[in-house]
């Protein structure tokens, strides 16, 4: 078999897929799992050696299922976490301590669980959250501590990101909430491998230089670089990175380790070709290569030895080991080992984004690199010592323009996936940033951290030095990143579209060879248009109404489909006294993974942070044309913010009409039951924001919706006696989260809803038990956020279909008002 350890690791990645799609974890799956793999190995080794794929590859299916599937037991924090209010936890802390609005975040490597009298081992990973009276801690100190535990929760919408998933690549079992830091007590050195405490003992160091001889940009550009801690990079600068296409230079990853790698290797083969008594004994290969290997696993070390980092100095040291035993031509063969050997030792990475762009980013300059390369001419020689000089430097500089542009094109579907943005300028960025990065930046920087246990003053000049080539990158990611249209933001891929493109490259690569391609390039083209279609009939031209309840937490966010095209976003969800953007991380990809890229309403309930603090970026990003609000205005920087954006991207704020007079939006009736203080009259003296909320309702084909922000029982006991039967709604959204101040009955005997949508974050206080028994006692059917995630509601020839994230379904006709669960 050509290249047989590619088919093994195609085969591998299957089964890890299969065995983490299915969780063969229990004792007859396993059990059954390991027979079939014993079955498959025997086989293998009876019959002929030109049959035995035939049986090999299932065998490593089954073994990389049930190696997945027993890898990664429950951990006993993840356990405890819905059990136990409160427990202490024994532990070393692992990162220095990060302060950010007045939290202290680290992370923490558990030894011991107390509960109560009770003491439990434990050798699992928390992340730590202090709020108030931050301890200084230091990485490597052991601590004690009690806290709250709190599972990681990904947002439960379409196309939310991963956390959970991203958190346990890391090896996190879940959070540490710490109420005061005066709680946290020092217990002196921990536990940290020798080798680990060695080097956290000179990051510590090096990271005191770093803050004494560089201004806080530029310390916090090299902490990412060279220490692997980006926490204090602000985050306008990483925008800028990833609008610029540059976001690969602030993590150590493969870019840091084959430039350091590269320099470190043919920079000494060239030395010691000057000693031709040693080139004569030794090949200078061996000892270059040496000296590479021990540079780049000192750097890893220095990173901390993050996971990104670890994989990366594997995939080089493989690629050098392979051109050392010359096997450098079998490129393919090569990273499908480096792959094999990390997920044989973690299956888990293959979910890890940074797995998947590294391997993605390398078999995409495998693939493409040679036909650009011979195509840019980079292959044929030069004519004289001038010529090739030239052609050297043209060489490398178009070289490195092919890297990106190839790595760049292959990563674009997973790159919008996971960024959902691709970056215009990503070329010429790369072009002047990374040669100063490799041959100036990160050069001197690692040279002055090697310095430093011997001279400080030396390893300080070093340090300067570098500050002044860090100050000319960052100088360039400014520029390119601040270029009109350098990054635009793209609707999200969905699978089937992502295997789509690499087919449709995979054709394209070998069109002029052979006829199944042909086939192959006109099947995908074909696929491509009707995918087509139907996104643009599904998003322009639906013939339904369709309202999706998001889960933004502790806060409310609802989309409103109008047939036709039109879109409204009711509230734009958020935190208070956060820096979590919901607009950008959890409504707009969405909104994204629907193909929306613009808005023609947001409507804004009342300004308080739940509701508006994802607007600004909704506003800067998806062209709305009409901004709806009650007329109120808060005095906070959220608010002002808000105000600014709808400036900048010419919004007019408007108050719709209070009154009878309805919107009519194709067709559905768009009526606004509380327009505001305006509106409201002398009625709205004494009311405070929550019942000043704009109240709207929308009426389709029989079917009726109700949206009253955050009321109390004041402004519903208004409402209900100046609209009377006007609130007779089918779907209510729950005022106020569910809370006790809110539906009160005799609202609730005005609107008679058959369903009520609690929008409401986990583990907080809502909704109130005495809501919940209101509902119930009227045969209400409730939806809850935290328990259901989104619910998508669709009125179709006079049904109304409701559906949730988690799999619930309820549907109800408009004649008969009966459900069907």
């Amino acid at each position: 078999m050509h290249r047989p350890l590619v088919p093994v690791l195609c085969a591998w990645v299957a089964g890890i897929l299969l065995g983490h799609r299915f969780h063969f974890a229990g004792g007859y799956s396993a059990a059954a799992l390991g027979a079939a793999t014993a079955v498959f190995v025997l086989l293998t080794l009876l019959f002929p050696r030109g049959r035995r794929v035939l049986f090999l590859l299932p065998g490593i299916v089954t073994a990389a299922a049930l190696v997945e599937s027993i890898h990664h037991p429950l951990p006993i924090l993840d356990i405890l976490a819905p059990q136990e209010p409160q427990l202490g936890l024994v532990g070393t802390v692992l990162n220095p301590v990060r302060v950010e609005n007045g939290r202290a975040r680290f992370a923490l490597a558990v030894e011991r669980v107390v509960i109560g009298r009770t003491a439990l081992s434990a050798d699992e990973k928390v992340l730590v959250s202090v709020y108030g009276n931050g301890v200084p801690l230091r990485a490597g100190e052991r601590v004690q501590l009690p806290a709250r535990l709190r599972v990681f929760r990904n947002f439960a919408n379409p196309g939310a990101y991963d956390y959970e998933g991203q958190m346990a690549c890391q090896g996190y079992s879940c959070r540490a909430v710490v109420s005061n830091g005066y709680l946290v007590v020092p217990l002196g050195h921990g536990e940290l491998p020798a080798i680990q405490a060695f080097f956290e003992e000179g990051r510590e160091r090096f990271r005191g230089l770093l803050t004494e001889r560089l201004d806080e940009r530029r310390s916090a550009f090299s902490q990412a670089i060279l220490l692997g801690d980006r926490s204090a990079v602000d985050q306008t600068t990483q925008d800028r990175f990833n609008i610029s296409g540059l976001a690969h230079i602030l993590a150590v990853s493969g870019l840091h380790m084959g430039l350091l790698a590269g320099l470190t290797f043919f920079g000494l083969r060239r030395l010691l070709l000057y000693f031709p008594h040693l080139a004569l004994r030794v090949p200078v290969g061996v000892p270059a290569a040496a000296v590479t290997a021990l540079t780049l696993l000192v750097y890893l070390g220095m990173a901390g030895f993050q996971v990104s980092a670890q994989r990366a100095v594997l995939m080089v040291l493989i690629f050098l080991g392979a051109g050392l035993w010359g096997r450098s031509r079998d490129r393919w063969s090569t990273l499908a080992l480096a792959a094999l050997l990390i997920l044989a030792v973690d299956p888990q990475a293959i979910f890890s984004i940074s797995f998947q762009l590294s391997f993605g980013a390398v078999a995409g300059l495998l693939w493409f690199m040679p036909v650009l390369t011979d195509r840019l001419g980079l292959n044929a020689p030069g004519k004289g010592s001038e010529g090739r000089s030239f052609r050297r430097v043209f060489g490398y500089f178009a070289g490195l323009a092919a890297v990106s542009l190839c790595a760049t094109l292959f990563l674009l579907p997973l790159t919008v996936y996971y960024f959902h943005r691709f970056p215009l300028v990503v070329v010429p960025a790369n072009l002047s940033a990374v040669p100063i990065l490799g041959c100036w930046v990160l050069p001197l920087g690692l040279f002055g951290a090697f310095l430093l246990p011997f001279s400080e003053g030396a390893a300080g000049v070093l340090v300067e030095m570098s500050g002044w080539g860090q100050s000319v990158v960052l100088w360039l990611v400014r520029f390119w990143a601040d270029l009109p249209g350098a990054g635009v933001w793209l609707p999200t891929p969905n699978g089937f579209e992502i295997a789509l493109f690499y087919m449709g490259l995979f054709s394209l690569y070998f069109f002029r060879r052979s006829l199944w391609a042909k086939w192959l390039a006109m099947s995908v083209a074909l696929l491509i248009v009707f995918d087509s279609i139907y996104w643009i009939k599904r998003v322009s031209f639906n013939d339904n109404m369709r309202v999706t309840f998001l889960d933004v937490g502790q806060g409310n966010a609802a989309l409103i489909e109008f047939p036709g095209g039109k879109k409204m976003l009711v509230d734009g969800g958020g935190f208070s006294g956060g820096t979590f953007d919901v607009g950008r991380m959890v409504v707009a990809p969405f909104l994204w993974q629907a193909k929306i890229r613009q808005l023609d309403y947001l409507v804004l309930s009342h300004p308080e942070a739940d509701h508006m603090g994802g607007f600004p970026f909704i506003a800067a990003s998806f062209s709305p044309s009409e901004f709806w609000y009650n007329g109120d205005a808060a005095d906070n920087d959220l608010y002002r913010r808000l105000v600014l954006t709808l400036e900048e991207e010419r919004i007019f704020p408007r108050l719709p009409p209070p009154g009878p007079d309805a919107t009519m939006i194709n067709g559905v009736r768009v009526e606004v039951l509380q327009p505001g203080k305006d509106g409201m009259g002398p009625e709205a003296e004494g009311l405070g924001f929550n019942n000043r909320s704009l109240v709207l309702k929308l009426s389709y084909q029989g079917f009726a919706f109700l949206f009253p922000g955050d009321i109390e029982r004041p402004a519903e006991a208004l409402l209900a006696n100046r609209c009377g039967e006007a609130l007779r709604s089918d779907v209510l959204l729950s005022p106020h989260h569910g809370s006790a101040t809110s539906s009160s009955d005799v609202f609730l005997d005005r609107v008679r809803p058959r369903v009520c949508v609690i929008s409401c974050g986990a583990g907080g206080d809502f909704p109130d038990s005495r809501t919940l028994a209101g509902y119930s006692a009227r045969g209400c059917e409730v939806f809850r956020t935290d328990w259901d995630g989104a619910v998508v509601c669709t009125v179709r020839e006079g049904r109304l279909s409701m559906r949730t994230y988690n799999g619930r379904e309820l549907e109800l006709r408009s004649a008969s008002g009966e459900g069907l669960l």
